[in-house]
């Protein structure tokens, strides 16, 4: 077959490939659709002609594909036929843009034939494999001339004549990985993008030296391998993990599948914050009758942000998001504790009285504090703050909150709900209750008495500029009716009481650390008032 005329053309002089025309049909000869059909068997020949040294010819028609078989001293077409769309179309897509690349496959001094060794012995004489190469520019095209499966191995080149000293000729092979300039480290990796069906592999490169390049093809299957990339592992071994996952199925990317390996543990330890048992233990120890409650586990937390931040963020933060981390579940904790005394402040008592023991509420403080932290790490507090749930989303994360609140026994509606508070939480800015709801004792002097005067105004449809937020939106349940804006009420307190646990935690932190500053009061005026508005409110 046209195998052996190259294996020993290369075996005479390489050089002479240079001469040869490649082609699939002429005059004297059936037509190119006659013979090979308009199929993978058409175009995986049309390649190999596309990209093999020496100059392609393409009959008339072929491209077209026309079926009247042209003679030298036809004048006109007997037949009066159309171009076949689809047949140029793909032509258009698999062989043209590799004639528009013929200086990387025309010469002959790099390229490399190879046999393909079959998995049981013998070669695979249907298996065209060849590299060639032009500068720091490398091809390697396989086609299946068979309609059947092969698999096989690439091993060394097929003996090519190169010039020896005193005018001789020697003959000389190379391995495949030598051929595509992947280094004999350990460290080393090959990915190879297939430019037909856009699939990428992954190879080991010491692998490669060693054992050659696996081969897996179909039935007139043809891959066209264009400027393989060399890329080196941090250490990690996760390129090793992730070539033993995809096997010889290959993936869309390999850069996206390795940020999805980096994904997996790094999403793990973003869940394990938020787990049930975690959620449980944080409030079975501040509920505890006795003693004083266990301090948050800060080595555990701290390690798996250092994880994510290894993985996928900045380890230069965690102290940080830690620290934070750390105050905020003190704080959480020290309210439920503090308010079973008799001489809790108003603030104190109202946050632990609507924390209480149901542990929905729980899961959506200790996730709204959590979350902060991860994306401190992840450098992403603008984008968490910008639209939470669609950052939940990103990472997963709302779907793991969403199963650990089922699994401290919500149901449906009552996980979602917890899934709207936590990101209604993380959203709304600073001081909605101070801002917004102040009692009635902070409106003295002449800015208390604007003030008054405005609270006279709103007194039907109360300002709540921090309804802007989407998820405060969806948090109170807002919704248009007759050209009014209304709030659910239940959903409306409970978002209200659950604002006033973050402020009371955060009220309670570094400078604005202090006694009682009249929050449970301005969540009862914010709440009044807007019952007494019917449920009606005013927005951005």
């Amino acid at each position: 077959g046209y195998r052996t005329v190259l294996r020993n053309t290369l075996a005479f002089d390489p050089e002479i490939l240079q001469r040869y025309v490649d082609f699939m049909t002429n005059p004297d000869e059936r037509t190119a659709i006659d013979q090979f059909g308009d199929g993978d068997k058409a175009f995986g020949v049309a390649t190999v002609m596309a990209t093999l040294p020496g100059l392609p010819m393409f009959g008339h028609g072929q491209v077209e594909g026309f079926t009247e078989r042209y003679g030298m001293e036809f004048q006109r077409a007997r037949l009066d036929e159309q171009p076949d769309a689809g047949h140029v179309a793909r032509h258009d897509r698999e062989i043209a843009p590799l004639l528009h690349q013929r200086s990387l496959f025309a010469g002959a001094g790099d390229f490399r034939l190879y046999d393909v060794a079959l998995d049981g012995g013998g070669v695979a004489d249907d298996v065209f494999a060849y590299s060639n190469r032009q500068g720091d520019r490398r091809a390697l095209i396989m086609y299946h001339n068979r309609f059947a499966e092969v698999r096989g191995v690439i091993g060394r080149s097929v003996p090519a004549s190169v010039p020896a000293a005193a005018g001789d000729r020697t003959l000389v092979t190379s391995s495949i990985a030598e051929a595509l300039g992947v280094p004999d480290e350990d460290g080393a990796w090959l990915i190879l993008h297939d430019s037909r069906s856009g699939r990428e592999w992954l190879h080991h490169g010491r692998t490669l030296h060693q054992h050659g390049l696996p081969v897996a093809l179909s039935a007139y299957e043809c891959r066209v391998f264009l400027d393989p990339q060399v890329v080196r592992d941090d250490g990690g071994r996760r390129l090793a993990q992730l070539a033993r996952r995809l096997g010889d199925r290959g993936a869309a990317s390999i850069d996206a599948a390795i940020s999805e390996e980096l994904l997996v543990p790094a999403r793990s330890a973003m869940s394990s914050l938020l787990d049930a048992t975690e959620i449980r233990a944080t409030a079975g120890a501040a509920l505890a009758a006795d003693g004083q409650p266990a301090a948050p586990e800060e080595a555990s937390v701290a390690g798996r942000l250092a994880l994510i931040g290894d993985l996928v963020g900045d380890t230069s933060v965690v102290p940080e998001a830690t620290a934070s981390l750390s105050r905020r579940s003190a704080g959480l904790m020290g309210i439920v504790r503090a308010g079973r005394a008799r001489s809790a402040d108003r603030d104190i008592a109202a946050a632990a009285s609507w924390l209480g023991t149901d542990r929905a509420r729980w899961a959506s403080s200790v996730a709204w504090m959590r979350c902060l932290s991860i994306a401190v790490v992840l450098g992403e507090s603008a984008e968490i703050a910008a639209d939470p749930l669609a950052w939940m989303v990103g990472w997963g994360i709302d779907e793991a909150l969403h199963g650990t609140a089922g699994r401290l026994g919500a149901d449906e509606q009552a996980a979602a709900r917890v899934v709207e508070l936590t990101c209604a939480l993380i959203a709304i800015s600073d001081d909605p209750l101070a801002s917004v709801g102040a009692p009635a004792e902070a409106l003295a002097g002449p800015i208390g008495t604007a003030r008054a005067a405005r609270r006279q105004e709103d007194a039907v449809e109360p300002w709540l500029p921090w309804l802007d937020a989407s998820a405060a939106r969806r948090a109170s349940q807002l919704h248009e009716a007759d050209g009014h804006w209304y709030v659910d009420r239940d959903a409306f307190d409970e978002l209200v009481d659950a604002l006033l646990v973050r402020e009371v935690i955060d009220a309670r932190q570094g400078p604005r650390a202090g006694p009682a500053i009249g929050l449970a009061a301005a969540a009862a005026a914010i709440k009044s008032r807007v019952e007494a508005a019917g449920w009606r409110v005013r927005v951005p």
